[in-house]
């Protein structure tokens, strides 16, 4: 689709119109004074036998220039106005038989005319405003592409990104996708993807950002490092599956303050992370016998919690954060944080149990014994992910 621009003078006198739209009374009076001095013009160079000749393109271009109402009440006047310049007091019914055919029909044409002209004006203004919105696109379009490439810069080897019908797609190394977002002014405090959330909340490529993506990395690299530790000491070896355990627990307890706490402290909440979910797994899994196969609460739910009452302590200037808000104590600070995680962990858990019983309802929500033992990609989907010889 390309932008177009009004060429011809007269499409220029439209489009000034429609950008700068005069009160509704001044439209009406300057609409009269023209009919007024097309029946002047009239009476002065134009002879009685032609006594329509100016109005039309008048009424015409007060319909495009002022709108459909004006348009209107100028076909109205200029038949009333051509009937007085020629009409005679004298004659019995004031103009000739003919005249009055033929004001008749200059009536029903000129309104006709009036509605076309308008129609016209519509089409301008339609395209007036596609021109502002393709132009507004471009802009939008230029921000984001500035702003994906300062974050791709910094993370080149977390993400790729795809174009898809002008929206960004978020993919992992692996392949999966992440995320779609059709446009990046309007997703500040949605959820980004966890390696870039933190630096992209910022919307800019300014020291937030780096900051922000920096605690991120230091708390995923630190907390997958103590992860393997401490499975080494416990279970006498470390695993793969540990370690991107340890990172993830590490990004869930650093996304809270990321953008609000020096590098020390996201080192710390590295170590606190893998120290904090590691035996809330153990619990959940083993004393609890809750089937949380992907650690939902264990790392992402508890490890969201310590860090957004961790932030509370850290994002003091004495640690290097960026400071309290106005009129905020370190001890408001943190019965907001703890009034915060309250209220959402409460939330979330009636909003579960209510979806909970709602789907359990239509479809069980769990398989029997014999089908978990038989593998759900066969009971459930028909088909088997993997193949061995």
């Amino acid at each position: 689709m390309t932008r177009t621009q009004p060429t011809r003078f007269f499409d220029r006198i439209v489009a000034w119109s429609l950008n700068r739209p005069l009160p509704v009374i001044t439209r009406y009076l300057i609409a009269a004074i023209v009919i007024i001095t097309a029946g002047a013009a009239r009476v002065l160079f134009v002879p009685d036998t032609l006594p329509w000749l100016l109005f039309i393109p008048a009424t015409i271009g007060i319909a495009l220039v002022l709108g459909k109402g004006p348009g209107l009440f100028a076909g109205v006047l200029s038949t009333a106005t051509g009937i007085v310049s020629i009409g005679n007091a004298n004659h019995p019914s004031w103009l000739p038989h003919a005249q009055w055919i033929a004001a008749t029909l200059f009536l029903v044409v000129t309104l006709g005319l009036v509605l076309l002209a308008a129609e016209l004006r519509e089409a301008m203004r339609r395209s007036i405003a596609l021109n502002a919105e393709l132009v507004e696109r471009e802009r939008l379009s230029a921000e984001r592409e500035a702003f994906m490439s300062s974050v791709l810069a910094a993370s080149t080897d977390c993400i790729k990104v795809v174009e898809l019908d002008g929206s960004l797609s978020f993919m992992s190394e692996g392949g999966m996708k992440v995320m779609d977002i059709s446009d990046f002014n309007t997703v500040r405090g949605c959820p980004w993807p966890e390696f870039l959330k933190d630096g992209g909340s910022a919307l800019a490529a300014n020291d937030d950002a780096a900051s922000a993506i920096i605690n991120t990395h230091l708390a995923a690299c630190v907390a997958a490092l103590v992860w393997i530790g401490i499975e080494k000491l416990s279970v006498g070896k470390a695993t793969s599956v540990g370690f991107a355990t340890g990172a993830i627990a590490g990004l869930a307890t650093v996304t809270p303050a990321a953008g609000f706490i020096a590098p020390g402290s996201a080192m710390l909440f590295g170590i606190v992370a893998a120290a904090v979910c590691y035996p809330m797994i153990q619990l959940v899994k083993q004393r609890l016998q809750i089937d949380d196969s992907l650690d939902v609460f264990a790392v992402h739910g508890v490890g969201g919690m310590i860090g957004s009452l961790l932030l509370a302590v850290f994002i003091s200037p004495s640690f290097g954060g960026t400071g309290f808000a106005e009129g905020m104590t370190l001890g408001r600070q943190i019965v907001a944080q703890f009034a915060g995680v309250g209220i959402v962990a409460v939330w979330s858990g009636i909003a579960t149990v209510v979806c909970s019983l709602m789907v359990s309802m239509v479809i069980p929500m769990r398989v029997s014994e014999d089908e978990e033992r038989e593998g759900l990609d066969i009971t459930s989907h028909g088909e088997r992910a993997w193949e061995f010889d």
